[in-house]
């Protein structure tokens, strides 16, 4: 089935205990108005305007790719503290607009025909491009980011407390722009 599995960015970080719960999403009937994405970042980043996006990548069995990104908005609210949560950061929850829901929805229904005679997988991804609200100091600099849908029951973890200067993707304070 193409829609059979989930991944997700940076799989080594993903909790095994998460597993389970992410297992549970069914693509074919998740409602895209409950999606929502948590981020927790040091507090000296902050997420970029319209800096936070949900990707789908459907990786099709003869190598052909297939992807979706979708802007999400800030909802405001607040992420439930997690046992294993980093101190000190702060945390965004992010949703889909009602029409890039309903781009989400054409995208499914497309690949829910496409599976009738292809085989693949599914990857949900969030990225955030964040900027600095002052100096980027020494050491670890520790995110996490969730998902919750409708069949799960809260956030889940994608990826808790890791550094994103082991993953070679944290520059330099001077190479992130100033939060305006």
């Amino acid at each position: 089935m193409v829609l059979a599995s989930v991944a997700v960015a940076a799989c080594s970080h993903v909790p095994v205990t998460s597993l389970p719960k992410l297992a549970a999403i069914d693509f074919k009937t998740t409602d895209p108005n409950a999606l929502l994405a948590g981020i927790e970042l040091p507090q000296v980043l902050r997420p970029k305007p319209e800096g936070v996006s949900l990707e789908l990548a459907v990786r099709l069995d003869d190598g052909e790719e297939r992807a979706e990104r979708y802007v999400l908005r800030e909802r405001g609210g607040r992420l439930p503290d997690l046992p294993g949560a980093s101190d000190g950061n702060s945390a965004y929850v992010y949703g889909l607009t009602p029409a890039d829901a309903q781009r989400l929805a054409a995208f499914r229904s497309d690949l829910l025909e496409l599976q009738k005679t292809r085989h693949g997988s599914l990857s949900i991804m969030v990225h955030a491009d964040a900027c600095r609200t002052g100096p980027v100091p020494d050491g670890p600099l520790r995110i996490s980011t969730y998902l919750s849908t409708s069949e799960t029951t809260g956030f889940v973890p994608l990826a808790r407390n890791v550094d994103l200067r082991e993953l070679g993707r944290a520059p330099a304070s001077a190479e992130l722009p100033e939060c305006v």
